[in-house]
């Protein structure tokens, strides 16, 4: 990356923090039930064909944060958990990822706002038939959250993250499985302090 241009890159990736400049910190715990989409491609002797699936049969999607609101924008910490079979699986593929995440956070009051933003971090999926891979997870997440009394906090949102975790095709024995996508929408509970 061109060094003159950093600096311009940082400045845009920083939200301002018009509101108070007051750090509040909070945790939560959301679920939700995701889709989870998986491509499977075999190659044999130059010839290859794939399909794509979407796993949402007894889906669930455990997540866990924290992190801290500042001015307009709020940053944290999250782990997430999911899970979905197909009836055609022998067993359901999971996900676990460890996101770093930042949301632009607009409030027309001090009870609602209104966020969208992205995250970047590290997925790990557990296929059926005992293959497991690693890499990248790159996403958005946007929705709303209402603070009430007491520092409790509601969320409604949704969340994609565009996996980059492939396995691989074993010399043609067994498909190459890629888990493209992990996305839907979740409620969301935590305490701010």
């Amino acid at each position: 990356m061109n060094v003159k241009v950093l600096p311009l890159v940082i400045f845009i990736a920083a939200p301002s923090t018009s509101f108070a400049e007051e750090t509040t910190y909070f945790g939560s715990f959301s679920y939700g039930m995701p889709t989870l989409n998986v491509k499977s491609e075999l190659s044999i002797y130059g010839n290859s064909s794939s399909k794509s699936d979407d796993f949402t049969d007894n889906s669930k999607w455990l997540a866990g944060r924290f992190g801290a609101y500042y001015g307009n924008a709020r940053y944290y910490g999250q782990l997430d958990y999911a899970s979905a079979g197909h009836k055609d699986a022998k067993k359901d593929v999971t996900y676990t990822a460890l996101t770093a995440n930042a949301d632009y956070v607009y409030r027309p009051n001090e009870m609602v706002g209104l966020f969208a933003g992205g995250h970047f971090g590290l997925g790990y999926a557990d296929f059926f038939e005992a293959r497991e891979k690693a890499g990248i997870a790159p996403g958005f997440q946007l929705g709303s959250f209402l603070h009430l009394q007491n520092g409790i906090e509601l969320e409604l949102g949704y969340r994609t993250t565009f996996t980059q975790i492939k396995t691989d095709d074993d010399g043609g024995k067994r498909p190459e499985l890629s888990l493209n996508r992990v996305s839907g929408f979740y409620v969301s509970a935590g305490y701010t302090f």
